[in-house]
């Protein structure tokens, strides 16, 4: 069912967006957008799918490709949400996807439905010393095997809402152009990347969606 909600979006300026016709999950095949995130006035989309973890964590993992490979649990965030903990080194590696953490659902066989984008809330613990800013990449999966990599998102630990809850929340809407939303969603992962950054702690993710934005 479609329930229409309002959501924080973040608006983009892209100071880097050339992106292969043929997407996949391979970082070296692939040239990631850039992308500056700043807060812009609430905006209303149709939300097609919705991950809200009220009493599980449902079929939310973390995927075996995964460059770390935490416990992924429920903990309280502004509601139920998925967590896991993590330390990140304060010195960046050339391949910063390699202690990311790639949260997982599998087994979703659901038609888009028109969704053109994934949607999100996360959320870091404040009064933390953060090197330089996260990142974080959706990823889609659909039959026969493609996989769809959204845009690479960037935003600075300064930038969120603090809850006063000694959390931070980042709301996050990722357009994917290439979905045409006629598809059959099979697997939703959400890359969360922090390498470099040098933060340690809880890392929570709540009201994963497929939406439309048109």
């Amino acid at each position: 069912m479609k329930n229409k909600i309002l959501f924080a979006i973040i608006t983009v300026s892209i100071i880097l967006a050339t992106f292969n016709s043929c997407i996949s999950t391979s970082k070296d095949s692939v040239e990631i957008a850039v992308i500056e995130v700043k807060p812009i006035p609430t905006k209303e989309f149709d939300e097609i799918l919705s991950y809200n973890f009220n009493e599980d964590i449902e079929n939310w993992g973390v995927a075996s490709d995964s460059g770390s490979q935490p416990d992924i649990t429920l903990d309280k965030a502004e509601s139920n949400a998925l967590m896991f903990n993590i330390s990140w080194g304060d010195k960046p590696d050339s391949d910063r996807w390699s202690d990311s953490v790639r949260v997982k659902a599998d087994g979703v066989n659901l038609n888009a439905n028109g969704a053109n984008a994934i949607a999100f809330d996360l959320y870091i613990e404040s009064g933390k010393t953060v090197e330089i800013p996260f990142e974080v990449v959706p990823i889609l999966q659909y039959p026969p095997s493609w996989w769809v990599q959204g845009p690479s998102i960037t935003f600075d630990y300064s930038n969120g809402n603090d809850l006063g809850n000694g959390l931070v929340k980042y709301s996050i809407v990722a357009e994917i152009n290439e979905l045409t939303g006629d598809e059959v969603i099979n697997h939703l992962l959400i890359n969360v990347i922090g390498n470099g950054t040098g933060y340690e702690g809880k890392v929570l993710l709540d009201n994963i969606a497929l939406v439309t934005t048109k």
